[in-house]
């Protein structure tokens, strides 16, 4: 609902309004790492509860342990926003139409909204980790239609400000937070007494919660540093040109991360249950679904990035200026998502040191060359350097993953379940831009027709190009024979 609705934001607030939506994005982005790996480890644990690894009684336990502790630091992401709003709006934000004061506001209630989203992370993660996702995605449904839908009401009719935008979202928030929480203890096991804040819950997961918070510490400079440094070398207006690209190129998770859902506590449980033959091929097949789901994706709007802006925003120069950005940033989030499938393997075994050595050389080079290509390439140059580093990952960590978790697997992995829907959607995407003549506002039901069918036809490709496509087209086919004998 927040990508449907980004040109309402724009029209009602503006772009240098919008780029502060994208500061209040970043700085959720840079507090997880205060999460210090407690949400991914809380999800791990729950599915190993689920696989017989933990009791309900000491579940809880590092349940209501994590608790505490994000309760605390959900306080404390709040004092440090607002205590650090008015230097960051005078000092640090080139803006030319808001006033700093409008600025610092925006920023102290960022704070609070960021807190509670932070503290309903938690409870995402444990609902996720039971394996709920069916709860869990009728509940994000509800609320983000509610933030989507309900702050253009305010902003249509009450406030069109950025303060209201916020107030709105905290709100919003707030419920959220609560009706996780309570959902979580309604799925968990009843235990003879009530969860207790425990050291001893939290020293048995330490290791892994600390490889986790060194991982997150490293995605983070990797995923932000170009942020940061664009929203001080760059007007506020620009800044939001690279938010709205960063925006479509995210939109790409609205397929990534309900598969990884899915798959990742679904890997922690058959590795808790030692389900060696089961593990290798969940694992292909988890690789083929996400190659086959994103990769025509991917294609599609990095290859037609101006057709869709256009279609999207109605405005010409905001789809010029974003467009190229948008296909750096799409090429770059699907390499990121070719390594999901290897990541949730690694987490599933507790193994996280590849990821981090790996990591730290990435960071080694990204940020030394982010401050040489920002100030002579700008946005661009920042957007093809996060494709490159996603590059990176797939040259020098996949073989060593493969390697130690499952030896000579690493070659079907690239002939059958990756390299395949690449190669033929990419064909189809490349051939269809060919054919395709430059969008035009006043051509919109070309783009659109343009777009659908070359998606339609990428993704059949890609579908019929891996085995798990073939055998669920195969299903469909034979679900339809029975219907009709």
């Amino acid at each position: 609902m927040g990508f449907v609705f980004v040109p309402l934001y724009i029209r009602y607030l503006g772009v240098e309004s919008y780029g502060l939506i994208g500061i209040f994005a970043a700085l959720q982005a840079w507090f997880i790492l205060l999460d210090m790996g407690l949400s991914q480890t809380l999800s791990r644990e729950m599915a190993r509860f689920r696989g017989g690894a933990h009791t309900a009684m000491s579940i809880r336990n590092l349940l209501r342990s994590m608790e505490v502790i994000y309760f605390l630091v959900a306080i404390l992401i709040a004092a440090i926003v607002y205590l650090g709003s008015r230097w960051l709006a005078f000092n640090w934000f080139k803006a030319d139409q808001l006033s700093p004061m409008v600025v610092a506001d925006a920023l102290a209630i960022m704070g609070g909204v960021i807190a509670l989203r932070w503290l309903g992370g938690l409870y995402r993660s444990a609902i996720s980790g039971l394996q709920e996702q069916v709860w869990l995605n009728v509940s994000n449904i509800v609320f983000s239609t509610l933030r989507g839908m309900g702050v253009i009401l305010v902003l249509a009719t009450i406030s069109p400000t950025i303060q209201a935008f916020f107030i709105f979202q905290g709100l919003v928030s707030l419920f959220e937070t609560v009706a996780l929480g309570i959902m979580l203890y309604v799925f968990l096991p009843r235990a003879s007494i009530p969860g207790r804040f425990s050291w001893a819950a939290l020293a048995q997961a330490w290791h892994f919660t600390g490889g986790i918070m060194v991982i997150t510490l490293l995605v983070l400079l990797m995923t932000q540093a170009d942020k940061v440094l664009l929203s001080k070398l760059l007007p506020l207006t620009e800044f939001g040109y690279y938010s709205l690209a960063g925006v479509v190129a995210s939109a790409l998770y609205m397929l990534i991360n309900p598969i990884g859902s899915a798959i990742s506590p679904r890997l922690a449980e058959m590795v808790a249950k030692s389900e060696v033959a089961l593990i290798k091929n969940a694992y292909h097949r988890y690789a083929q679904f996400l190659s086959m789901t994103v990769a025509p994706a991917a294609l599609v709007i990095a290859a037609f990035s101006d057709h869709l802006l256009l279609l999207w925003t109605r405005d010409a120069q905001t789809s010029a200026s974003a467009s190229p950005l948008v296909t750096a940033l799409c090429v770059g989030t699907l390499l990121n998502a070719l390594m999901s499938v290897p990541y949730y393997l690694q987490l599933a075994y507790g193994w996280t040191r590849l990821t981090i050595q790996v990591s730290v050389v990435v960071v080694a080079i990204f940020i030394p060359g982010l401050l040489f290509v920002v100030p002579h390439y700008g946005a661009i140059g920042a957007a093809w350097l996060w494709a490159a580093v996603n590059a990176f990952f797939i040259v020098v960590a996949l073989p060593i993953m493969h390697r130690k978790l499952l030896p000579g697997e690493m070659a079907s992995w690239y002939l059958r379940d990756v390299l395949p829907p690449l190669a033929v959607s990419g064909a189809v995407v490349g051939l269809g831009r060919m054919l395709t003549r430059a969008p035009d506002l006043s051509s919109p039901v070309y783009s659109l027709s343009v777009v659908s069918i070359i998606t339609t036809a990428a993704l059949c490709a890609a579908t019929l190009a891996t085995p798990i496509g073939r055998e669920i087209v195969q299903s469909i086919i034979n679900r339809h024979r029975k219907l009709f004998r």
